[in-house]
C-alpha cells in the first residue's frame, strides 16, 4: 500500500515536471495596465485619459512606462536613449487591444486630435488603417517611419517625412 502512494506520488511529480517542460515560457513582457483618469504620462506629466491614443514601454530592466501619446513614448525615448527598450506597445484606436508596436500599422494625419498633438493613430491591421485614412489627408506608416515623423517635429523642422 505504501509502494503504491510512493509510487502514484511519484508519477503525478514526473507528470507535473512534463507538462511544466511543455508550457509556454512566459518573458514577463505584457502591455501596461493603465488606469485611466489617474496614471500620468511619463513623457509630459499629463493624466492618461484616452485609451485610443495610449502608448507605453517596457524597459530591458523591467520597468513599465506609460504615455498619452505614441509620439510622446518616442520621444521620450529619443531624449533617453539610456533606457534601453524591451518592447513598446501602443493601443489600438478602434478597438479595446494593445498591440505590439512593431506589428502596428499606424495613421498620422493632422486632422487626428491626439494628446500632444503629433495626430497619430495605430491599427492593427493595414486594412483597418487604410480604412481609417480614406476620407483623411493622412500617411500609412510603419514603426520606422512613425519614429522618423516623431522625431523629425521633436527635434527637426516640424514638417513630417515625405509619403514612403
Amino acid at each position: 500500500m505504501m509502494r503504491r502512494s510512493i509510487a502514484n506520488a511519484f508519477g503525478a511529480l514526473t507528470l507535473g515536471c512534463i507538462l511544466l517542460g511543455c508550457a509556454p515560457v512566459d518573458d514577463g513582457i505584457h502591455p501596461p495596465e493603465i488606469a485611466y483618469g489617474q496614471d500620468v504620462s511619463v513623457g509630459c506629466g499629463m493624466i492618461i485619459s484616452d485609451p485610443a491614443f495610449a502608448a507605453g514601454s517596457v524597459l530591458k530592466d523591467g520597468t513599465v512606462l506609460k504615455f498619452d501619446d505614441v509620439g510622446d513614448m518616442l520621444k521620450f525615448h529619443f531624449e533617453h536613449p539610456d533606457r534601453q527598450v524591451a518592447e513598446y506597445f501602443v493601443h489600438d484606436y478602434r478597438a479595446d487591444a494593445w498591440l505590439i508596436a512593431g506589428d502596428a500599422v499606424f495613421v498620422q494625419t493632422d486632422s487626428l486630435v491626439s494628446p500632444m498633438g503629433y495626430g497619430v493613430a495605430a491599427f492593427g491591421t493595414r486594412e483597418a488603417a487604410e480604412a481609417f485614412a480614406a476620407d483623411r489627408d493622412a500617411e500609412i506608416w510603419d514603426l520606422n517611419d512613425t519614429k522618423l515623423y516623431v522625431h523629425e517635429v521633436a527635434h527637426g523642422d516640424g514638417h513630417g517625412i515625405a509619403s514612403p
